[in-house]
């Protein structure tokens, strides 16, 4: 179906309905998707209709337009459109969310401390361990460029950092401490001037890094073939 033209309306209402029947249509895509266009217009519509009501016209409502109360009515249309839209997406990539959002939670306590590896046998059990963590990662970036395209490159910048640090996992519990240990209390960790009571432990600092950089590098690739599938359809 034909895409509205969100720059040209002449006839407000017809806008109105044009855009109407667009996402009815789109609410049979199963890929369907939200354009930078739709997420302005879809904020816009909503502060309109939250307004409170202002003047007269909120005791002697039959003082507006025919035209006021069609565009009012097509606008609270397209605001349950928008939420059933933004629901059938949600939904879809329920699972994905879920498992990314536990990981970004603990992403985000490990780096709060400073810290990169985590002791194994504690999270062996969590879905982002799992080798099929990368595909959730894809699902999860395919529901964000979906759902909210105007900040997809905020969620790329913040989870990539938060990718880089996957997989820094430990079977030795006093390892993973001190390990630790050196990069909280260090000032430079990535300078590698590891002092001698860190030895038992530099080849694991120095392999971090390595497997730091080859996650960005594999989260740059998802990102790639998202942005492949989704941005252009």
């Amino acid at each position: 179906m034909k895409y509205p033209d969100f720059n040209n309306k002449k006839s407000y209402t017809d806008f109105l309905i044009q855009l109407k029947k667009y996402l009815e249509y789109e609410l049979e895509n199963p890929i369907c998707k939200f354009s930078k266009e739709e997420m302005d217009f879809s904020r816009r519509n909503g502060w309109s209709l939250h307004l409170k009501p202002i003047g007269i016209r909120r005791y002697l409502p039959f003082l507006s337009s025919k035209s006021q109360k069609t565009n009012t009515k097509l606008s609270k249309e397209i605001h349950d459109l928008f939420k059933k839209k933004t629901d059938v997406i949600t939904e879809f990539y329920k699972h994905d969310i879920e498992i990314v959002n536990d990981y970004i939670e603990y992403a985000k306590r490990k780096l709060g401390k400073g810290e990169l590896f985590y002791f194994k046998p504690i999270y062996e059990n969590c879905l982002w361990t799992k080798k099929e963590f990368p595909k959730n990662i894809y699902n999860y970036l395919s529901y964000q460029i979906r759902i909210n395209p105007i900040r997809i490159k905020n969620f790329e910048e913040d989870l990539k950092g938060y990718f880089s640090i996957l997989g820094l996992g430990l079977n030795d519990k006093e390892k993973t401490k001190k390990a630790n240990l050196y990069f909280t209390s260090t000032v430079d960790p990535f300078s590698f001037k590891i002092p001698e009571e860190y030895n038992d432990v530099s080849s694991e600092i120095y392999l971090s890094v390595t497997v730091m950089a080859e996650n960005e590098k594999l989260f740059d690739r998802i990102m790639n073939d998202v942005k492949i599938k989704f941005e252009n359809l």
